[in-house]
């Protein structure tokens, strides 16, 4: 699943800017959780909180 494909709920500007967000679902809605440059991080932090980490194949680490 891409990111592009759902809206993440309270995502903030600079996310976009970074290869992965992780996010927590409830209610059916997705819910900003953070956003990493480094993969193992992002899904260490989804599975922390039970949530669900994103790729952004468009960027690779941080831009910017």
């Amino acid at each position: 699943m891409t990111k592009e494909m759902i809206k993440i709920q309270n995502e903030p500007a600079y996310a976009k800017d970074y290869e992965f967000i992780v996010a927590r679902e409830c209610d059916g809605e997705y819910w900003f959780w953070g956003a990493y440059e480094d993969g193992y991080i992002a899904e260490c932090a989804a599975i922390e909180i039970g949530g669900v980490m994103f790729h952004n194949v468009k960027i690779q680490g941080k831009r910017g």
